[in-house]
């Protein structure tokens, strides 16, 4: 009986065990350099979708444009001396690959590389007097 017991309780260290390795936390692979973000982008190419009860549809363009490099807006990401980040002067919000504006914009960031970012933006705009949402899908890239 003893021996049945040591076995059982031997099994469930084993099981423990690999349960423990099997749920390690992928969440630090994901996180971004975010010093990357800091600096002048320029919209590359953009594509706004349309939003239908709540949803995007994605068969749905609205609009869509490829400017040269440098000749779009200028967006400035910085940050100030406490670490807190901004988006043309407007504080953001970042927790992993998304950000939040303090205009309530949601926007996850696909690819950031030195030169290179896509951004998802989930935007209000005024389109025809109204305010709707939009979700936006930018190409940014520095000069």
């Amino acid at each position: 009986m003893k021996s049945f017991k040591l076995i059982g309780m031997a099994l469930i260290a084993v099981i423990m065990c690999v349960n423990f390795i099997a749920c390690d936390n992928d969440e630090d692979s994901e996180k971004l350099d975010l010093s990357l973000l800091e600096g002048t982008w320029y919209v590359t190419h953009e594509v706004y979708y349309d939003y239908v009860d709540g949803k995007i549809d994605w068969s749905k363009v609205v609009y869509e444009a490829s400017p040269a490099l440098g000749t779009s807006e200028p967006r400035i990401f910085s940050k100030d001396a406490d670490g807190i980040y901004y988006f043309n002067d407007e504080k953001i919000i970042i927790s992993n690959s998304q950000f939040t504006t303090s205009s309530g914009d949601r926007v996850t960031i696909e690819l950031l590389t030195p030169h290179k970012m896509v951004i998802a933006w989930e935007d209000d705009i005024l389109y025809d007097n109204e305010e709707e949402w939009a979700f936006v899908h930018y190409t940014l890239e520095r000069k």
